[in-house]
């Protein structure tokens, strides 16, 4: 079980919805092991004279050695997360090397492993019909495939939760699973935009086309099971 975000709107809370669902369902959160529950102890930095910096250290640390040790398969709630979470900048990753994981909604894990390395060679390929100083950064390729898998995992995310929720004919939930989609596509779009606004900023003029345009078409490409034209498809 892993989820991060949550909509300051109050449509959704994935941390309330992963708690549901690992009740229900007898999976194992983070939250569960032993490094979990003494992190999740209320005021624990209070107690122990923690600061909120080595809470977090403890919690990547955490975060990464649990995900490499998953074993069988990954239910997310991710839809929302925010490319500074821990979920995005660490636990992918670490998601991605694991080896005892067999699936992630429902998708083998070798099928986001794809995603990534087409996204990184893709542009790559693009990076060598630009001139030098309009090429993507190492880092800016990597941003953008990682990103690529996290849009896999929440279309995937969602796609299995509307299917449930078709199946039982609840309309309200079938809402509530949307908005999750929505706000992803909402935060992805907002994060575009503050990129581009930062090598505004940086360059004092007219951004170059550097790539940047099409990193949010190679994240979208690279999932075209369910994607068409950035529209998520089901059944």
């Amino acid at each position: 079980m892993l989820f991060a975000g949550i909509d300051r709107q109050g449509k959704f809370d994935n941390w309330n919805l992963a708690h549901k669902f690992a009740e229900q369902n007898g999976m194992y959160p983070v939250f569960k092991t032993e490094g979990g529950v003494f992190l999740d102890i209320p005021d624990r930095r209070f107690i122990e004279g923690y600061s909120d910096t080595d809470l977090k250290k403890i919690w990547i640390s955490s975060s990464i050695r649990y995900c490499l040790n998953i074993d069988g398969s990954i239910k997310t709630f991710v839809c929302g997360a925010t490319s500074e979470s821990i979920f995005r900048s660490k636990e992918i990753q670490a998601v991605l090397r694991a080896k005892c994981v067999e699936d992630i909604n429902g998708y083998p894990l070798s099928y986001y492993q794809s995603i990534r390395t087409d996204t990184i060679k893709r542009l790559r390929g693009n990076n060598k019909h630009l001139p030098r100083d309009e090429q993507l950064s190492g880092r800016e390729i990597h941003h953008a495939a990682i990103t690529a898998v996290f849009i896999a995992i929440g279309e995937n995310e969602v796609a299995q939760d509307f299917k449930i929720a078709c199946d039982v004919g609840d309309e309200n939930e079938k809402k509530a699973v949307l908005s999750r989609l929505d706000h992803m596509q909402g935060q992805l779009v907002k994060e575009d935009g503050e990129r581009l606004k930062r090598k505004f900023d940086k360059s004092s003029g007219i951004p170059s086309n550097d790539n940047d345009s099409t990193i949010m078409d190679e994240m979208y490409r690279a999932n075209s099971i369910h994607n068409v034209a950035g529209v998520l498809k089901f059944g």
